[in-house]
């Protein structure tokens, strides 16, 4: 494909500061490479591995680009931050989270934006942020190729 357009996120650094500044510096890339698999820590180049139509796509596999590898910047997974307000709710289109390898305290790369409401999800993903609603149309041409 050709390029959709910009994904503008606000983030969360005032509840959750770790997991938002690990979120800001993937996509910056200003950590550099990973001692531990030697992966670049930066979201550049990295694609979106999965999209499902009324719930939201994921992306971040800075290790293997599949979905199946996840490292944070500190070149380890990370717990869980805080569910408090907005960090605990899935609530739409534009809430952007951090997606666990397999379960709680997991966090490292990957996360989901939605494009739907995930209630079911709240108080286990912890929310880092928004899409600015600017950046909403984006959302949804990328929901639109995804397969249920």
């Amino acid at each position: 494909g050709r390029p959709t357009g910009r994904i503008v996120i606000e983030l969360h650094q005032d509840i959750v500061p770790k997991t938002g500044e690990n979120f800001r510096c993937l996509c910056t890339g200003e950590k550099g490479t990973s001692r531990v698999s030697g992966a670049r820590y930066h979201y550049k180049g990295t694609r979106i591995h999965r999209v499902t139509p009324g719930f939201g796509f994921e992306g971040g596999d800075i290790v293997n680009g599949d979905g199946t590898g996840s490292e944070s910047m500190w070149g380890c997974l990370f717990a869980d931050e805080s569910f408090a307000g907005p960090a605990g709710r899935q609530s739409g289109l534009g809430c952007v989270y951090m997606s666990s390898k397999s379960g709680p305290d997991t966090n490292g790369s990957l996360f989901t934006i939605a494009t739907a409401d995930a209630p079911w999800l709240d108080g286990k993903r912890v929310v880092i942020g928004r899409v600015s609603e600017q950046s909403h149309n984006v959302l949804l041409a990328i929901e639109a190729v995804g397969t249920r």
